[in-house]
């Protein structure tokens, strides 16, 4: 049998306390050793999640081979040893007719006189080496035995060698190839997102899982977005980087009299309901290393990127071997994440280089041409009325050079964010800016909850659309800013933009009339950098509209 990595589950039945003391010591921590001294203890202790039943052949109630007939239907395909205290070549016969897959003597003489008894002229075989021929047993037995050293080189060769659009795919593989291995019905990776909650990045569920599934009512464990203080273990495991460990079958409670809703939840194979609060989850300890679910932490770089979540029907030992290598797995995932990212803001900056390298070649070279020409005229005919456009011109490179450095000093970068009112930026941004005979409407901001955001980059994006608009639309332009439903309406009377432009105004460089062409540019990149969208449409006067989705 190949070794299951991450620890195989016994139940050892004997009444002889030295055995019970011996025989988990000798075994672990390939096995993880439940003792019991009855068949009424063994029989309490049974979970399904046992991979092997090791029995001695006389206990206080029954003898080995009746134990075995009483909980065969409990057992199902679990390997069945007996450990019988003496060679009875009967009692063998007896056993494999019964389906017990092996028979082990705890002591055996090296010889017996004619009546079957030790002769005591030679030396007896310490007792010791039943132990040891039973570990021999368990070893050559398959169990369906789970190779986590093997899947985890699998699955670490693939993603290592993935390509950049590979990623995604062979991730979602290898999180599927190891909870199919360990038998999990998911295994799933979460980034800590600014420490208040965890997203899902990437994840597989059994396809038979659904929203009832009770690490998902309890704790959210499934869900795109969970928040950290609901996450088990979190603050008090994960943040130590820790793992965390539950136990979701010690859930079940009684039904509430009165005043919560509750909500039944199976619990796996068990046949049990436990009946989980729609409004709380019940304090359920998250440390050791046995239970249902199996949160690892994904450190890089000494900090907490994320968390490995394993999850599984019956309660399961986790070894501290098969952590470290599911853990291993979490983090090769978090690095590449993080280094597929890293690449994308490269190339986000390589292109942003490219596209003021293309302003300033062009786009600047226009206002240069006209102050030179200007000049010249002034110098040739002494007229100094002359410098008028070149002033102009002047003060257009000025506002250009300016927009370009607040794009390449602060890019998509967003500072510290705080929960805001967006009704008072948006009036403050119009009162900051050169408005003439324009006029503003606000519908729906005071009744919207207030965003994440950083407040003074979110005013200046307004301030440019306010912009935008009178220098587009005129400068006796209608502005109405509505709120409704997780989106932001900022629209016009002016003469709109074209369908077909639509999509380009918002690139560097791009204007319809005498703006820089970097105003819209850089309101997407503060929209963006807060993790929300913003497009172009026609407003119901046939004017301009953007709209910022608030990802809500």
């Amino acid at each position: 049998m190949t070794k299951r990595e991450g620890g195989s589950h016994l139940l050892y039945v004997d009444p002889d306390p030295a055995y019970r003391r011996n025989v988990p010591s000798a075994l672990e921590p390939e096995w993880v050793v439940t003792a019991a001294e009855s068949v009424e203890a063994a029989t309490a202790a049974m979970d399904g999640s046992f991979d092997c039943v090791v029995a001695a052949d006389e206990l206080p109630e029954m003898g080995g081979l009746e134990f075995l007939d009483s909980v065969e239907s409990e057992t199902d395909e679990t390997p069945f040893v007996l450990f019988t205290a003496e060679e009875d070549i009967d009692l063998v016969r007896q056993a494999f007719r019964a389906g017990i897959n092996d028979v082990i003597y705890k002591q055996r003489s090296s010889d017996v006189t004619a009546d079957g008894e030790p002769d005591s002229s030679t030396d007896m075989i310490d007792s010791t080496d039943g132990i040891v021929g039973l570990r021999h047993c368990l070893d050559s037995l398959d169990i369906g035995s789970t190779d986590l050293n093997g899947i985890t080189l699998d699955v670490s060769r693939s993603l290592m060698g993935a390509a950049a659009d590979e990623v995604d795919m062979k991730t979602e593989w290898a999180l599927q190839s190891l909870a199919e291995e360990i038998d999990a019905n998911q295994c799933l990776i979460y980034e800590v997102d600014d420490g208040t909650r965890l997203e899902l990045t990437h994840g597989w569920t059994d396809d038979e899982i659904g929203d009832s599934e009770t690490h998902r009512q309890l704790f959210g464990v499934g869900s795109e977005t969970v928040p950290a203080d609901q996450f088990p273990g979190f603050g008090s495991q994960l943040q130590q980087f820790e793992p965390a460990c539950v136990d979701i079958t010690a859930a079940a409670e009684p039904e509430p009299t009165g005043g919560t809703a509750t909500t039944p939840a199976s619990n796996g194979d068990s046949g049990t309901t436990a009946v989980v609060s729609s409004e709380a989850s019940p304090e359920l300890p998250a440390d050791g290393d046995r239970g249902t679910l199996l949160a690892l932490p994904v450190v890089i770089e000494w900090q907490l990127s994320g968390t490995i979540v394993i999850t599984v029907e019956q309660p399961r030992e986790w070894s501290e071997e098969a952590r470290q290598r599911l853990q291993a797995v979490g983090e090769l995932v978090g690095h590449m994440e993080r280094r597929r990212r890293q690449r994308q803001e490269l190339e986000r900056q390589n292109e942003q280089l490219e596209q003021f390298a293309s302003v300033i070649s062009h786009d600047l070279q226009n206002p240069l041409n006209v102050i030179s020409g200007y000049l010249e005229l002034a110098m040739e005919t002494g007229n100094l009325d002359r410098l008028d456009p070149a002033l102009d011109a002047a003060e257009r490179m000025e506002e250009m050079l300016d927009d370009l450095l607040t794009l390449a000093r602060e890019g998509r970068a967003v500072g510290e964010t705080q929960e805001v009112e967006l009704q008072p930026i948006v009036q403050e941004a119009w009162e900051s800016v050169e408005t003439y005979d324009g006029s503003l409407e606000l519908v729906g901001l005071d009744d919207l909850d207030p965003v994440e955001a950083d407040g003074s980059r979110l005013q200046e994006a307004f301030e440019n659309l306010f912009k935008n608009a009178v220098v587009h639309a005129g400068k006796d332009v209608n502005l109405r800013v509505e709120a409704d439903d997780g989106t932001v309406y900022i629209a016009d009377d002016g003469q709109g933009i074209p369908e077909d432009k639509r999509d380009v105004v918002f690139e560097y460089g791009h204007t319809g009339g005498d703006g820089t062409g970097l105003g819209l540019a850089i309101v997407r990149s503060i929209i963006e950098g807060h993790d929300w969208e913003i497009e172009a449409a026609e407003s119901e006067e046939g004017g301009a509209r953007f709209d910022i989705d608030l990802g809500r």
